[in-house]
């Protein structure tokens, strides 16, 4: 159906390809049960598909006008516009392009392809977890524990998060100063040697960006900042004081502070605490604190 040296070029192409998946969505896409119930329902159509994914192959390859020895990034196949790049992969799941491409050896990707591999991929919402911070106690009460509406600011548009079981990011703040508190673990991570040279993402590096720097990673530096937390005096001009019952039968009393950025100390609070909009406020945006324009008010 090709000539060799082509069925060369792809076999060289998808084994750089696969040692270098660095790219989420693609590896999201390979793993993603519902991906593949989608194209196993599909059985009937693969004779048609595979010929137009091999052209798309042919041409991306044409295209990159690079040594096909180099390892080529799904960065640079996305690039180049190769729309069936993703339906690749998931023919080479079940090795569906082995009838129409004989030649290529498909040793090494069904490692990668095996199911196993899917409990490897983790809900960011699910894995982070919050807490506002009051006594050491906390830290260990899961009462005091709360998850984002979103995360697609920080890990992605699918929200999930390849390489870990058990994942837990632990994303601790003070309750008053809001010194922050950031680590994660996991009960198990994909090991690369294991399949073909898959990494997992990262986790701590795209939080941490968000961050203000200087956040605290050893618990027992941040349960002695808890201290510091007694002496906390609001930032600004209370403006008013109002108590609320809670649904636990519990009354809770809120204040109401107005400042602006010449307030001591409140831009650095506010940097602290401005990553919250981020799980809870699409499309947000920090703001431009070099604006002496901006008021602030905080409950």
């Amino acid at each position: 159906m090709t000539d060799a040296p082509f069925l060369n070029k792809c076999n060289t192409f998808l084994v750089g390809v696969l040692e270098q998946l660095s790219d989420r969505n693609c590896r999201e896409y390979l793993y993603n049960s519902d991906t593949r119930n989608n194209f196993a329902n599909r059985d009937n159509e693969t004779t048609e598909l595979v010929p137009n994914v091999i052209a798309e192959i042919k041409k991306a390859l044409k295209d990159v006008k690079r040594d096909v020895n180099n390892k080529i990034t799904m960065n640079s196949f996305h690039r180049k516009n190769c729309n069936d790049c993703m339906l690749v992969f998931c023919l080479l799941q079940w090795q569906l392009l082995a009838p129409f491409m004989p030649n290529i050896n498909m040793a090494g990707i069904s490692g990668i392809a095996r199911d196993s591999l899917e409990h490897f991929v983790i809900d960011s919402n699910e894995a982070l977890e919050f807490k506002l911070v009051r006594t050491e106690a906390d830290l260990e009460n899961e009462g005091t524990t709360f998850q984002p509406e979103m995360s697609h600011q920080v890990y992605g548009d699918s929200e999930q998060i390849f390489g870990y079981s058990g994942l837990r990011i632990k994303l601790y703040y003070t309750a008053c100063r809001l010194t922050t508190y950031l680590a994660h673990s996991y009960a198990e991570k994909v090991n690369p040697e294991r399949y073909d040279g898959v990494q997992a993402d990262e986790v701590i590096k795209p939080l941490a960006e968000r961050l203000q720097p200087g956040y605290l990673t050893n618990v027992d530096d941040f349960i002695a900042a808890l201290k510091k937390d007694a002496a906390f005096k609001p930032y600004g001009k209370m403006l008013r004081q109002f108590t609320v019952d809670m649904e636990d039968g519990e009354e809770k009393t809120f204040e109401v502070y107005f400042c602006d950025i010449s307030e001591p100390g409140f831009l650095e609070y506010h940097e602290r605490m401005q990553p919250f909009i981020l799980w809870y406020i699409d499309a947000a945006s920090y703001i431009d604190v070099d604006d002496d324009r901006w008021r602030f008010i905080v409950v």
